[in-house]
């Protein structure tokens, strides 16, 4: 009797201890985040998480944008070496031609001997190495000599600055297509995260903070800024102004579609001042206002590092090309995380 008792009372503490750790891993597979339980995506969450994604993809644009000036400049200086390549090397066939006439004057002169029979060689220019020989040779056939040594020595030269080139040239275009990868990967996960998204939600998370205005409410404001602008900074904005709602599309720089440098970039062209191709050279390169003395046609520079550049159109407002999925707009100022501002050619 005593055992079955125990017995019972043995099945009963263990029956409570099993209830007990089925009711603790209820509570745990419950709370967000632990266990394999998804958290749920508020609006809020979803807006962090889609403007973090945007950010990076940013970046990651200003980096391509800055390999691909790298690779302008490296295709223009090899192209410079492969012209000077080819003009040593007309220089060079002139000089062998004006070497072989000499000889053949010799030949024909009967003023043949060991020094005429080597610029009788398949390759005159073998004889600069009997450089001991020299002094059998005329003034002038020396000169020439010394000038196919020099012209020689210079297309060797040049050669391997175009075999420098080509190899930096290679490596440029691995990194480039590895910066296009990064960022079509970026854009890919935001659409990821907007597809999960309910459609109201997917329209208020693309336009983030700073919603688009009216047409002409921009038109309005875009008014007095070019009406109070002076100088150039009148003919940027302008310039700005005439390109609202016109895509974002990364790497691009007019006329149909920009990114946020490549809109300041050619509204300042159009002012005629060649600024830098990304926001962080920009910024390098420009004179540094305070925030507190901007005035309309200053580059103001957002977030840290600096991935972002638009144009102070005054009032806290700035013509900017914000992202992908947007066009380029009239936003205030304080809706981007403002690290600086510059004056271009002021």
């Amino acid at each position: 009797m005593g055992n079955h008792r125990g017995y019972r009372l043995t099945r009963t503490r263990t029956s409570l201890t099993v209830s007990a750790i089925s009711a603790a891993l209820a509570m745990v597979l419950l709370i967000p985040g632990s266990g394999h339980a998804e958290p749920e995506l508020t609006l809020g969450k979803a807006q962090q998480r889609y403007d973090d994604i945007n950010h990076q993809a940013e970046l990651a644009t200003e980096e391509y944008n800055g390999i691909q000036e790298q690779l302008r400049q490296v295709r223009e200086r090899l192209r410079q070496v492969q012209d000077r390549v080819a003009r040593q090397q007309d220089s060079l066939a002139q000089l062998r031609n004006s070497l072989g006439k000499l000889a053949r004057i010799q030949y024909q002169t009967g003023a043949i001997d060991g020094t005429v029979r080597l610029l009788l060689a398949e390759d005159p220019v073998a004889f600069l190495e009997q450089a001991s020989l020299l002094d059998q040779l005329s003034d002038h056939q020396a000169k020439v000599l010394n000038q196919a040594r020099s012209a020689r020595q210079e297309m060797a030269q040049a050669k391997a600055e175009a075999n420098q080139q080509t190899a930096q040239l290679e490596s440029l275009h691995r990194e480039v297509e590895k910066r296009k990868a990064e960022i079509e990967e970026r854009l890919r996960e935001a659409q990821r995260l907007l597809n999960s998204l309910r459609p109201a939600d997917r329209v208020r998370v693309i336009e983030g903070p700073a919603p688009s205005r009216s047409s002409a409410s921009d038109r309005a404001t875009c008014q007095k800024a070019i009406a109070r602008a002076t100088g150039r900074a009148k003919a940027a904005i302008t310039f700005a102004c005439a390109q609202l709602g016109k895509p974002y599309r990364w790497g691009a720089t007019g006329l149909a579609s920009y990114d946020c440098s490549g809109l300041v970039l050619k509204a300042w062209a159009a002012a005629g001042i060649q600024l830098p191709r990304t926001s962080r050279a920009m910024y390098a390169a420009g004179r540094k206002i305070p925030l507190d003395q901007i005035i309309p046609g200053d580059s103001i520079f957002s977030y840290s590092p600096i991935s972002h550049v638009s144009i102070y159109i005054g009032e806290d407002f700035v013509v900017t090309a914000p992202r992908a999925g947007l066009n380029v707009r009239i936003s205030p100022m304080k809706y981007f995380k403002v690290v600086g501002a510059t004056r271009p050619g002021g």
